[in-house]
């Protein structure tokens, strides 16, 4: 909790920039910004209480950062093993595609959403689902 905590004081000053927390051998991003990287790099978001979570493995940072400086979408690493040491990444020269991106995902997880709802009421097994979603991916 005290994760999540951190992550909405630092939204509140830097509202358009995805904010990554590692946390041992992970890199966690919640609420939106779990949106965004679940839909950049289908990673899956679990729900934590009433907060969306995506973590991924601390060994994919850098391809992450990569799509993300590609994409112009400004980041902030928040390392906590380091004394909260921070990285922040922003170029002026360009403009922050967070918003941009942020729509997209949005979209993108509403579809997941219903995907899930319509397997839950039928009852399918995940085998049955993989060709749409992974239909549903390419699509993006």
């Amino acid at each position: 909790m005290a994760n999540v905590f951190m992550h909405k004081t630092l939204k509140e000053a830097f509202s358009d920039y995805i904010i990554f927390l590692k946390v041992g051998n992970f890199c966690e991003a919640y609420d939106n910004d779990a949106k965004i990287i679940s839909y950049l790099f289908n990673y899956k978001l679990r729900k934590l209480n009433d907060t969306l979570n995506c973590v991924f493995p601390l060994v994919a940072i850098n391809k992450v950062l990569s799509v993300l400086d590609r994409k112009s979408i400004n980041y902030i690493v928040i390392d906590k093993a380091h004394n909260y040491e921070e990285e922040i990444k922003q170029n002026y020269k360009r403009k922050n595609k967070y918003e941009e991106t942020l729509n997209e995902a949005l979209k993108y997880t509403e579809k997941i959403d219903r995907i899930e709802k319509i397997k839950n009421h039928l009852m399918l097994d995940d085998k049955y689902l993989l060709d749409i979603e992974r239909l549903l991916y390419e699509q993006k």
